[in-house]
Parts: structure tokens; C-alpha cells; sequence
């Protein structure tokens, strides 16, 4: 930790790079908390280095060094007699710790996945050891605005930190949220990316032309077109909720976004792709592992590479599915059906109306198979040399 003689012309032009903690070398266990926008807070810090203790004292410039000195002295005299219990403090580590352990027992894995890559990435590293209390809204906004210049990543971090910081304002562990009353920094416009007949076919081919390097991509591309599912959904289909006799595949509902079961028929062209696959357990694996495939970003820069379209991603299949169908005449609700979606019914009719509308999606489906395998044919591969 750094030292410095403490002086109010010291303090007057201390402006680090980054928040730095610098210890006064006339009163041990005092020190002053420094950023570079100019804040300045005073601290005491005592106990074995492992369990190191940090306590606020005030604010620079309205507390005066002296007095901030005295009080600091005060303190840790009476810590050191053991005359007052030592002030319970929690840092960012820690109050994350107890956050994470509720917040995992409410929300779907996927969703505590997001929470934990965005904190590790973003706000552990400057954060961790920084006493919650002490973390001011100018912190979060130096953090957050960083990200400006990728929305959704900057969105994603400020939505984590504000649900963190009201959490442990309800609980009491802070007076108040630093973002309370903030707003949100960036608007994210939903994508409207819809492939063309020729970006699909191009696609199609790709994954004929990467069987061999990337199979199990290739083969839940081919399912993402053909279904329009969510790509969660394919990547974790397990052989024993396909139903070959029935040509039905049924994911329960704890494995879907709603957490409602969700069957889908089956049409010929889906059936002859999973034909060969297990019968059991999950269809498209973690090379190596018995996990799901998640490879996603890896192999599909291998595919990008074949397939010679704008900028694409997986999720943009379902929506040019869920748009060709309707193009092609399919019903709005059987459409919402197929995709799962929670408006297919509302909750009225989704207590009187018990039909499962499994006839309807089969023709809807094998419509959209037609339609595929008449583009697949007639028009030529755009695809750049393989890798």
C-alpha cells in the first residue's frame, strides 16, 4: 500500500489514475481513499491482513485533516483497548457473496450465468475489496460508462449493479442504492435482422459444408432453421423427449423460458437429422464432456467464414422463421404456438381452451419445409472457399 505524509496541500492535489488507498505515515492505520475525480474519504484500517477492516471516517474537504487525524487516533485507541466492538463492514466480495446465494435460488441458470460473467468482468476487478458504503454512484458511472460504447454490454452492467445495490439497500447492508433515481444509460433497440431467401439458402449450404468440421453446429443450425426454436432449446435436446413414433419432441417446462412444457411435431426433413442421433441423453455434447454443446461463438466464426452474408447471428433464425411462416399464411396464435411464446394464449383461454393445436403446427411446419426445400433448390450456394 502506498504511504504519504498527509498534509492538506497533499490532499489538495491528490488525483490518482485510478482509486488508490494512500496510509499516512505519521498516524498508523489512517489513510485516505483518493479517485481520479477528486473525492477524497478518510478511513481507518485494522486487523490481521486477511481479515483486514476498513472503516469510513468522513469526507475531504468537509472534515479537516486534523480532525479526521484525532478521530482516527480516537478510533483505533479504543479498538486497541478493546473498550468498543469493531464496526461490522462488508466488502463488494463479500456483500456479492451473500447476493448471489439468494439471487440463485429465484432465477433460471441461464440468467445467474449473466449476473456472474457481467460482475466478474466488470465490476469485481474494481470493486472487490471496496467497502460497500463506500462505493458512491460516481464509482458506478465510471464503470459504466466505459462500456458506452457497446450497448448492450453497458446495459447489461448497470442493470446487474442496480439490482445488486437495491438488494443490499432492502436488506439494510447500505442506507441507499448509488443508483437509485439513475437512469438507464443506453437504449437498446431490438434487432429486426431477418435473413433473405438467399441468406437463408446460404446458410442452409454452410451447414452441408461444415458437417464434417463443426457437426454438432452444423446439425443444430439445420434444426434452428427447420423449427424456429430458441437456440437453447436444440443445443440442450435430450433423445428421450423425442417421440419417433408420435414424431413429437416435448421439453419439459423446466428446460424452457416460460417453464411451461412445450410440444413440437416433428416434420420429415427435422426427423432425418435426428434419426441418427442418441436415444439417450444429450444429442449435441461439449467435445470431450457429457455437458451441452456451447460453442457457439467459436465454430460460428468457422461458419461465418463459409457463408457469404451480412453480419448474422443464431437468434435471427427464429425470427426469419417466425416471419416466413406468416408470410405463408400460418395463423397468428399457431405461429405463438410453435414458438412457445406466452402470448399463444391468454390466461383466460389457456384454462378453457385445452387444445393442444398439434394438427395446425404439423401443416404449418411442413408448409415451411415445402417452402425451404424449394429455395434450397433453385438457388446456387453463396459460400466462400472453406477454411
Amino acid at each position: 500500500m502506498p504511504q504519504l505524509n498527509l498534509t492538506d496541500a497533499a490532499l489538495r492535489s491528490l488525483r490518482p489514475d485510478k482509486r488508490q488507498t494512500f496510509f499516512d505515515t505519521a498516524t498508523p492505520g489512517f489513510a485516505v481513499r483518493a479517485t481520479p475525480t477528486g473525492s477524497r474519504t478518510f478511513v481507518i484500517v485494522y486487523g490481521p491482513e486477511k481479515s483486514r477492516k476498513w472503516e469510513k471516517i468522513g469526507t475531504y474537504p468537509r472534515l479537516s485533516l486534523s480532525k479526521a487525524r484525532e478521530e482516527a487516533r480516537n478510533r483505533l485507541s479504543l479498538i486497541q483497548l478493546g473498550y468498543r466492538r469493531e464496526k461490522p463492514v462488508l466488502s463488494f466480495e463479500d456483500a456479492y457473496a451473500q447476493f448471489l446465494a439468494h439471487y440463485g435460488v429465484k432465477n433460471r441458470p441461464k440468467t445467474v450465468y449473466e449476473m456472474e460473467r457481467v460482475v466478474k468482468r466488470h465490476l469485481m476487478p474494481k470493486l472487490k475489496r471496496t467497502m460497500v458504503a463506500e462505493i458512491t454512484t460516481a464509482d458506478l458511472n465510471a464503470i459504466i460508462d466505459k462500456l458506452l460504447p457497446t450497448p448492450a454490454e453497458c446495459a447489461a452492467t448497470f442493470t446487474a449493479a442496480r439490482t445488486i445495490f437495491r438488494w443490499l439497500s432492502r436488506r439494510r447492508s447500505i442506507e441507499r442504492s448509488p443508483l437509485e433515481n439513475v437512469p438507464v444509460p443506453v437504449k437498446i433497440q431490438p434487432r429486426a435482422r431477418v435473413l433473405t431467401d438467399d441468406e437463408l439458402c446460404a446458410v442452409w449450404h454452410a451447414c452441408h459444408g461444415l458437417g464434417n468440421v463443426n457437426p454438432e453446429l452444423a446439425t443444430i443450425v439445420k434444426l434452428l432453421i427447420l423449427t424456429g426454436q430458441r437456440k437453447s432449446q436444440i443445443a440442450k435436446l435430450r433423445g428421450e423427449w423425442i417421440d419417433c413414433d408420435g414424431k413429437l419432441i416435448t421439453w419439459p417446462g423446466e428446460h424452457m423460458k416460460g417453464g411451461r412444457p412445450h410440444t413440437l411435431p416433428v416434420t420429415t426433413m427435422a426427423m432425418v437429422i435426428l434419426a441418427p442421433l442418441p436415444k439417450t441423453g444429450y444429442l449435441f455434447r461439449a467435445r470431450g464432456k457429457t455437458t451441452p454443446f456451447n460453442g457457439f461463438s467459436t465454430c460460428k466464426a468457422v461458419f461465418d467464414a463459409r457463408a457469404k452474408i451480412a453480419p448474422w447471428t443464431l437468434h435471427d433464425l427464429r425470427r426469419t422463421f417466425s416471419t416466413g411462416i406468416a408470410r405463408l399464411g400460418v395463423a397468428p396464435h399457431v405461429k405463438e404456438m410453435l414458438l412457445a411464446h406466452a402470448t399463444a394464449k391468454d390466461p383466460v383461454e389457456a384454462i378453457y381452451d385445452l387444445h393442444t393445436y398439434e394438427g395446425e403446427m404439423r401443416e404449418a411446419l411442413e408448409k415451411w419445409e415445402a417452402h425451404l426445400k424449394s429455395l434450397v433448390a433453385n438457388r446456387e450456394p453463396m459460400m466462400a472457399e472453406a477454411p
